[in-house]
C-alpha cells in the first residue's frame, strides 16, 4: 500500500471566520462548497467543515511541519488580536524540536513545527 494524501476533517464554531483565518495564515482554498473546504499549503491539506461540537474541536489536535517556523510564527501572531477565541504559545525547544502551538477560532490546537 502506498498512501498518497491524508486530510483531517476540523471543525468551524464559525465557517466564514476560520475559512478567513486560516486564509490570512497562508492557507488557499482549493476546494468549497456551502459547508466544506479544502484549504492547502505547499503540500499539505485540510478539510474544514461548518460543524461544531465543543468536545470535538476542543480535543482536536493537528502538526504541521513548515520550512520556517519563525516566519509562521509572526504570521501567525500578527492573528491573534484579529480572530476571538485565538491563542498562541512562543515558540520553545522540544525534545522533538522546535515548536510553538496556535489555537484556531473553533479551539483547534495546532502544533506547529520545524
Amino acid at each position: 500500500m502506498e498512501a498518497k494524501v491524508i486530510r483531517p476533517f476540523i471543525a468551524s464554531l464559525d465557517f466564514e471566520v476560520s475559512k478567513s483565518f486560516y486564509k490570512d495564515l497562508g492557507f488557499t482554498i482549493t476546494y468549497d462548497s456551502k459547508d466544506l473546504v479544502i484549504l492547502s499549503v505547499k503540500g499539505a491539506s485540510f478539510f474544514l467543515q461548518k460543524a461544531y461540537n465543543k468536545v470535538w474541536a476542543e480535543n482536536t489536535m493537528v502538526q504541521l511541519v513548515v520550512d520556517d517556523l519563525d516566519e509562521f510564527y509572526k504570521v501567525a501572531s500578527s492573528l491573534i488580536d484579529k480572530y476571538p477565541n485565538t491563542k498562541i504559545k512562543d515558540i520553545f525547544k522540544a525534545d522533538y524540536g522546535r515548536t510553538f502551538h496556535l489555537i484556531d477560532p473553533a479551539g483547534v490546537l495546532w502544533h506547529l513545527m520545524e
